[in-house]
């Protein structure tokens, strides 16, 4: 694959195959858009990574000030 010079679109989930073949890294918005990612495999799974982090500190905020919510309602 890496020396064939048409466009060949990869899904999967094996990092070591992402690493090895792919140049550039399309990734699909929830807009509905398509935009290349500029930089590594390494640095879209690290963005990634911190996306995930900041997704549960809000699912985790959310959850505790709804029990606390609870809790003064039971007072």
């Amino acid at each position: 694959m890496n020396e064939f010079e048409g466009g060949i679109v990869i899904v999967t989930h094996n990092v070591n195959l992402i690493s090895e073949v792919c140049n550039e890294i399309w990734e699909c918005g929830e807009d509905q858009t398509v935009k290349v990612f500029p930089g590594e495999f390494e640095d879209y799974a690290e963005k990634l990574a911190e996306e995930m982090k900041e997704m549960e500190a809000s699912v985790a905020a959310k959850y505790e000030q709804k029990e606390k919510t609870v809790q003064e309602k039971k007072k």
